[in-house]
């Protein structure tokens, strides 16, 4: 396991055309990130804030693998793990003015030959059409599939895969179910809201292609007490063995089965609530699909 260096505190550079830049220490290499009026885009701060399970995931990548930054907004994690690990980067944002800043962030620190940068929606279909940006503002985009660009040859299979867009998250994987089944990928990062509808979808859908979960251990303090968070950082890997992450729950057969119960008895439960009441030739209720589909399959 490589030397576990971290992030230092940050200080305030200027660039050479006088913008304000936030200036770290990853790996005995300065990384810089652009701060307008001297705060850092709000990826850049929350990655490199303590206890970052990014970071301390970037931190065990190898030379010579491949990463695949999928919403990479202003580009902290690309950079961290293109100039800090020197691993080869894919980035892909579809918003301009984040892919723009990205772009930026990629020549402060010299890393326009060693990182490709694409502002493409990744989906599971090929379109054109409209998305929300941040700004609650529709903005063209070109979609497209991953498995479309790397099964082709048109880009080298990742070794690590990072999803930040939370509500595109099942679109995103059911568009490179291809390459879920290489065994090349061995890590997939994700935030989830476990309370949502695909959110067991998309645990299902990776667990069928062999990863497992680290579960965070605890989710959050509030007044001494745990409180499980609505939306929490999931790392999905095929060797448990090959990472180790402060703060997590080393995936287990007996956690998976547990999943697996609590999924199936929460359907079976919601199939009886929502049953109609069928009132002739006599009362009764019938109920179909009593476990959840991927059971089925």
């Amino acid at each position: 396991m490589p030397d576990r260096k971290g992030l230092n505190a940050r200080e305030l550079k200027l660039s050479t055309a006088n913008l304000p830049l936030i200036a770290y220490s990853f790996h005995d290499e300065q990384i810089l990130f652009e701060a307008a009026n001297e705060v850092p885009p709000a990826d850049v701060d929350n990655l490199c804030g303590k206890n970052s399970l990014v970071v301390d995931w970037i931190e065990q990548f190898r030379q010579g693998e491949t990463f695949f930054d999928i919403g990479a907004q202003a580009g902290a994690a690309t950079v961290l793990a293109a100039k800090g690990r020197k691993v080869s980067v894919t980035a892909f944002e579809p918003e301009a003015q984040q892919y723009a800043m990205l772009v930026r962030n990629l020549s402060h620190n010299k890393l326009q030959n060693q990182v490709n940068a694409y502002c493409l929606y990744l989906t599971n279909q090929v379109a054109v059409g409209k998305f929300e940006n941040k700004q609650a503002q529709p903005q063209d985009a070109v979609f497209w599939c991953l498995d479309n660009l790397v099964l082709r040859g048109e880009m080298q299979m990742p070794s690590h895969v990072k999803i930040s867009n939370e509500k595109a998250a099942l679109q995103i994987l059911e568009g490179m179910a291809g390459l879920l089944q290489q065994k090349t990928l061995q890590s997939i990062y994700l935030v989830l809201n476990k309370s949502k509808e695909n959110a067991a979808e998309v645990f299902a859908l990776l667990r069928r292609n062999g990863f497992v979960a680290y579960e965070p251990e605890l989710e959050y303090i509030i007044e001494g007490q745990a409180v499980a968070l609505e939306e929490a950082e999931y790392l999905f890997v095929r060797d448990v063995n090959r990472f180790k992450l402060k703060h997590r729950r080393i995936p287990t057969a007996e956690s998976d089965l547990d999943e697996l119960q609590r999924r199936a008895q929460a359907h079976f439960v919601n199939r009886i609530e929502t049953a109609t009441l069928i009132q002739t030739p006599f009362p009764y209720v019938y109920i179909d699909n009593i476990f959840p589909q991927d059971f089925y399959e």
